[in-house]
């Protein structure tokens, strides 16, 4: 069975912010091996509901100007978002993700 995945047009996929060292989790490795990684992507967003868990992920919030990137890595666990950086819950709901 293959789930079709809508990508939202991404208006800001070159400043992608300050690179950061990152420790990829499995999770995250069966993601970029199963194609989602940022160049099989274009680094285009991707709806927040189809998001991992227990991953580094950038995320953004949708804007009247389009989707508006956070400048920190972000992680979900327990269905809480934590800022990877600060080891602190995020109170901000994020709409898209893309792999950081």
């Amino acid at each position: 069975m293959r789930t079709e995945v809508r990508i939202a047009s991404d208006p800001y996929s070159q400043g992608r912010g300050p690179v950061a060292l990152k420790q990829v989790s499995s999770s995250c490795r069966r993601l970029k091996s199963d194609g989602m990684s940022n160049q099989a992507t274009n680094g285009r967003w991707l709806p927040i509901q189809i998001a991992p868990d227990e991953c580094d992920l950038e995320l953004g919030r949708l804007h009247k100007t389009g989707i508006v990137p956070w400048s920190f890595p972000c992680r979900r666990k327990g269905g809480i978002w934590f800022n990877v950086w600060a080891g602190e819950a995020v109170l901000i709901s994020p709409s898209h993700w893309r792999v950081w």
